[in-house]
């Protein structure tokens, strides 16, 4: 994959994600209207360990561990968000600097000063 078809797609996650995360909180109108709140949250969480050949490898998380885990992340579910926000917005800066490096590398290799490009 391109560096900039990689940005794109980082930045479009962004764009999903920044308008998932406004509509909690947000009034709406539809279905007798109200405001958006988280409504649930789903944990699957699995550990690879395999002691010998044969045994199982992969081993789901207790059901009520998983519900716990699940309660945890709703209460904390603010700090949480921001910190996958910060992630997110880390890896589309990353993008796009490994974009403008390969854009830059096109450049050098094909021969074209970028005061060409003016």
């Amino acid at each position: 994959m391109s560096g900039i078809v990689k940005l794109k797609d980082l930045q479009k996650a962004e764009q999903d994600a920044a308008h998932w995360i406004g509509l909690i909180g947000n009034a709406y109108r539809g279905g007798g209207g109200g405001v958006g709140r988280l409504q649930s949250v789903s944990i699957k969480a699995e550990v690879y360990h395999q002691p010998r050949d044969g045994d199982n490898n992969y081993h789901a998380a207790p059901k009520q561990l998983a519900s716990e885990i699940e309660d945890i992340v709703k209460h904390d579910f603010d700090g949480i968000v921001k910190r996958a926000m910060n992630s997110l917005r880390t890896k589309v800066d990353n993008a796009r600097t490994e974009a403008i490096i390969e854009y830059k590398q096109m450049l050098s290799e094909s021969g074209v000063h970028q005061e060409e490009l003016s």
